[in-house]
């Protein structure tokens, strides 16, 4: 799954580094993340939709940020996730899934 994730993030950077899109946020939720096998913590994780595609978004936070409906600027570089705040500056989240909309 893992892999898959990599070889779309990989293909999709390519059209949408760099841009700024207006992405809408569908939901949000706190869901147990890990990134080690040892520590597992609790993340608010975003889904943004831009056009047909939601990517599941999150950073270094247990309280929500952005509210469901929110339209936010967005762009993604690599595997990471940037939104501008209401200042202009870019926030860094971390991807970890992406799908086509329901």
């Amino acid at each position: 799954m893992q892999g898959k994730l990599i070889v779309v993030l990989l293909f999709t950077t390519a059209t949408f580094a760099q841009s700024w899109k207006t992405g809408t946020i569908v939901k949000w939720e706190v869901k147990a993340y890990s990134q080690s096998a040892h520590i597992t913590r609790n993340r608010v994780v975003y889904s943004v939709k831009i056009d047909k595609t939601v990517y599941q978004i999150t950073r270094n936070r247990d309280k929500d940020e952005i509210a469901t409906g929110q339209q936010v600027e967005c762009r993604l570089e690599k595997t990471h996730f940037f939104v501008r705040d209401d200042r202009g500056r870019e926030i860094k989240y971390e991807v970890v899934g992406i799908g086509p909309t329901d």
